[in-house]
């Protein structure tokens, strides 16, 4: 379901915005499809709707005297001292128009190699760059990994990219044959190197001659050197 959110548009620009924030208006923007930048502004109770959106959620923004327009959110910029909503800045989609849109990736299933205890999953690459329009925008990507068997085995952009709908390309080739997860080799955990090195040390003090071994294999020397006094 797309976030639905209420505006209308603004004439206030700059420093002059702050009057609208003193009344709990926010302002923002609006990059359309072949024309300008639609200047708009909306009450906080609806901006905060943005929080939870992520960059593949479709907002509607219902303008007062214009029209609803399908959108991407771009930016939602913080006070950085207080948290609060600044602005907001969103971008038109719709069927002609492409934009580039950062598509998070939902890793599905168990690897065989965890399974049997081979190795690890690692995810290198959390979200891939895609160009889209409104009829090719996906929320996610999925990516199976149940197939990965042996310390190695890699699913990376390019293997991902056949599974996706038409149209759907990617934003820059030469992320095409970077790995989005691999099988590597299991890893101590911090806990088992300390138990490692604390057991060593151990070991290395009771190999450690006691103070009476230390005086036995001093004392030939001792009797050794009295004969050498009674000698002389």
């Amino acid at each position: 379901m797309p976030i639905k959110l209420k505006a209308t548009k603004r004439s206030l620009k700059g420093k002059k915005v702050k009057k609208l924030r003193r009344k709990k208006i926010i302002p923002g923007a609006i990059t359309r499809y072949k024309k300008k930048t639609l200047l708009i502004q909306a009450p906080l109770s609806e901006v905060v709707k943005l929080k939870k959106a992520s960059s593949t959620d479709l907002i509607e923004v219902e303008v007062e005297g214009d029209k609803t327009y399908k959108t991407l959110l771009t930016e939602l910029t913080y006070d950085h001292i207080t948290d609060e909503i600044l602005s907001f800045n969103l971008t038109e989609i719709t069927p002609e128009s492409t934009i580039k849109v950062l598509v998070p990736v939902k890793i599905v299933g168990e690897p065989i190699a965890v399974k049997q205890g081979k190795g690890v999953l690692v995810v290198s690459k959390p979200a891939v760059k895609l160009v889209l329009n409104l009829n090719t925008l996906i929320q996610e990507i999925e990516v199976d990994v149940t197939s990965l068997a042996e310390v190695g085995d890699t699913i990376d952009v390019s293997q991902v990219l056949e599974g996706l709908p038409e149209g759907v390309k990617l934003a820059s080739y030469n992320e095409i044959n970077d790995a989005i997860a691999t099988i590597v080799p299991p890893q101590k955990t911090i806990e088992e190197e300390q138990q490692e090195e604390q057991a060593l040390e151990e070991q290395e003090v009771s190999e450690e001659p006691s103070a009476e071994e230390a005086q036995v294999e001093e004392a030939p020397k001792e009797e050794g050197a009295e004969k050498t006094q009674e000698s002389e």
